[in-house]
């Protein structure tokens, strides 16, 4: 018996060491080792002269299994005084072999440790009950943390006489726990970090599983166009792509997922909770967790830029056209130059039979001079005449004119501003414009409707410059017209400025209207817009440079009455020979000397050892490396009273600025009348 007592106190001893839980714990030492202290208490069975040596025996077992306890092991009274500990106290505490027997926890350790110890005894002996509780040990014991396991002894009448403990080593899993705690504070550390980075950043981030939206950022939201984050989690991420782009989306996702592979950049339409079509540039990539495969998705709107490079394609485009519609015209003022040179000849020495058909080609030869007029318009190449513009009073001197043009059935609204500031620009160009736009309306409005036409100062601000890369900022004066007719359609609105193309019938339009407009606005600094909407209307805004207080006031040039010359030598360069031969002839016929040239370095090979030259009539544009302009300068510093009068087919930056003559600069546009030849040649020799 005496030996299964011994096996029931080891085995106590053993499942407390190995106690998984420390309520398990607990409830060992207060349910087993409260029978293990009174083991005086003997079987009943035992006879009775055996007691004495069974106890003993007992007892003896019991001290030992104590002392050799792998955990500290006490008993105190209830002031506190040890009156048991075991050698792993002795070797914890630096205890020598009953050093501090009948001593109290103060005479071991340091007050503030002393006081903690003290306040969990007096609560064992107030309640009557065991308490646990961990604690970190004073630096010069054994253990840096320790599960303090206290429990009341009991007299038979229930009255506490003792307090038991066991201070058990949780160094390892305390340190094990501070470990996990600090890893888990990193983590979430981690994840803020994480969550303050995808709460800045620029780009949308989401991720989606089987396509619904498991995760998103702010930017995400801003993209999708949510109110918030929360809008987007356990949404489908398809339905926010465009239809035409949806299928597309969804198979290149299936790929994906069942490759694992990366999906890169990829461009499609959006269709956002606001309603906003949005143009977005995406990528996506594939991860797998707890077998699921997620796909972590990023995307930006690109809208903006996709629109600021369709508009400076499109300004490329109208700038190439513009230089081939310049070169063409070039060719056909040469082509008209001669056609209306060989034409103009006095009438009375033509036969009255062929009187009409002369005058007949005449007119249409001087028909496709406007139409090349209207092509250097648009390209940027016609000669302006800027001046001082009042849009309210050139828009009231146009009043009847365009009432008699829009017919009865269309109503007219002006809506013109005060204190309207003066604007620089060709008088002749604005009414042009004014009346180009203003027959586009009626056009439009075919069973009559309302013109409206308005002028504001303007200012138009960096913001508007930046989206709108043609115009710099500043100030202009704005005048639009608007109508109530069949607006265009977004496909036809791209295309309006193009020279030639026209919604028109056949021989009911060039399709040089607003093209000219484009180019004048271009020409002279300003800009021109453009809005229309199906059934809407249609609105057009013209703009032009404010005149500031310093700027020209250029007046067209007079011309003086053509008359015969005084028998003046010209040196005439003209690389095209039959216009050379043209005007070597009118100038004869004028009374002229005449000296040709096809090129500059023939013209300057002249003027070196040649005779006595009064006027340069040069052509602006010639082969060879030597423009017009680099001949006069050449020639002016060889003879430097020389007068010298230019001639083109379209102009160029040698000799205009914008579209204005440089200071002292004469001009004499191709084709010409031979009055005009005379009466230019008259001015610039007399002047």
């Amino acid at each position: 018996m005496a030996e299964d007592k011994v096996a029931s106190i080891a085995d106590v001893l053993l499942r407390i060491q190995n106690a998984r839980a420390l309520e398990d714990a607990v409830r060992i030492a207060t349910e087993e080792l409260r029978v293990i202290a009174r083991a005086a208490a003997i079987p009943a069975a035992i006879p009775a002269e055996q007691h004495a040596e069974t106890e003993a025996k007992l007892r003896e077992v019991f001290l030992s299994l104590l002392q050799n306890a792998p955990f500290i092991t006490y008993i105190k009274d209830i002031e506190g005084r040890y009156l048991f500990y075991n050698r792993e106290a002795e070797r914890v505490l630096r205890m020598g072999s009953k050093q501090y027997f009948g001593k109290t926890i103060r005479d071991i350790f340091d007050s503030t440790f002393a006081a903690a110890i003290e306040d969990m005894d007096r609560k064992v002996v107030a309640t009557n009950e065991p308490i646990l509780q961990e604690t970190r040990m004073p630096p010069n014991a054994g253990y840096e943390w320790a599960l303090f396991v206290k429990f009341p002894i009991r007299d038979e009448g229930g009255n506490v006489i003792a307090v038991g403990g066991f201070d058990i080593d949780t160094t390892k899993q305390k340190r094990a726990e501070l470990a996990l705690a600090t890893s888990e504070a990193q983590r979430q550390a981690s994840e803020q970090r994480f969550s303050r980075v995808f709460a800045v950043v620029q780009e949308g981030i989401w991720i989606h599983v089987d396509g619904t939206v498991q995760f998103a950022n702010p930017a995400a939201a801003r993209l999708f166009g949510a109110k918030s984050v929360d809008d987007l989690i356990g949404t489908p991420i398809f339905n926010f792509f465009h239809p035409d782009d949806r299928e597309r989306a969804i198979e290149r996702t299936r790929h994906l997922t069942d490759t694992l592979e990366p999906l890169q950049l990829t461009e499609m339409r959006i269709v956002g909770l606001d309603g906003k079509m949005r143009i977005g540039e995406f990528q996506a990539a594939p991860f797998l967790q707890d077998g699921i495969v997620h796909v972590i998705s990023s995307g930006r709107d690109v809208t903006a830029q996709r629109e600021a490079e369709s508009r400076l394609h499109h300004i490329q485009k109208m700038d190439a056209v513009g230089q081939l519609t310049g070169g063409v015209a070039h060719d056909f003022n040469n082509l008209l130059t001669v056609i209306i040179g060989a034409l103009d000849v006095d009438p009375r020495s033509i036969p009255p039979a062929l009187r009409p058909a002369i005058d007949q080609a005449l007119h249409a030869a001087e028909g496709g001079a406007a139409l090349t007029h209207r092509l250097l318009a648009f390209s940027r190449q016609q000669m302006l005449m800027a001046r001082r513009v009042d849009f309210n009073n050139l828009i009231a001197e146009m009043n009847d004119l365009l009432r008699r043009t829009l017919g009865e059935h269309v109503e007219i609204d002006m809506r013109l501003a005060e204190d309207l500031w003066p604007a620089l620009a060709d008088t002749g160009q604005v009414e042009n414009s004014l009346l180009n736009l203003a027959i586009n309306a009626r056009d439009a409005m075919p069973g009559g409707g309302k013109l409206t036409i308005e002028t504001a100062n303007v200012h138009l601000d960096e913001d508007y410059a930046s989206s709108n890369m043609e115009v710099a900022p500043g100030d202009y004066v704005m005048m639009a017209v608007t109508d109530t007719g069949t607006g265009m359609p977004p496909e036809v609105l791209a295309h309006v400025f193009e020279p030639f193309y026209t919604t028109k019938e056949i021989g009911k339009g060039t399709g040089l209207g607003l093209s000219m407009i484009y180019g004048f606005a271009k020409q002279s600094g300003g800009h021109v817009k453009i809005y229309s909407e199906v059934d809407h209307g249609t609105t057009v805004r013209l703009y032009l440079p404010r005149l500031s207080s310093g700027s020209s006031n250029a007046d067209r040039t007079s011309a003086v009455a053509p008359r015969q010359g005084g028998g003046e030598t010209i040196l005439v360069v003209e690389d095209n020979p039959d216009v050379r031969r043209l005007v070597l002839r009118q100038l004869t016929e004028l009374g002229y000397r005449v000296v040709e040239a096809a090129n500059g370095l023939e013209a300057l090979s002249i003027l070196e050892g040649g005779p006595a030259i009064d006027l340069l009539f040069t052509d602006v544009v010639m082969p060879g490396g030597m423009t017009g302009r680099q001949l006069a300068e050449a020639a002016r510093s060889r003879r430097p009273k020389l007068k010298t009068l230019f001639t083109s087919g379209y102009t160029e930056d040698s000799i205009l600025r914008l579209g204005k003559l440089d200071p002292g600069v004469r001009l004499l546009s191709k084709p010409y009348r031979k009055h005009e030849l005379a009466a230019r040649i008259r001015d610039v020799l007399d002047g």
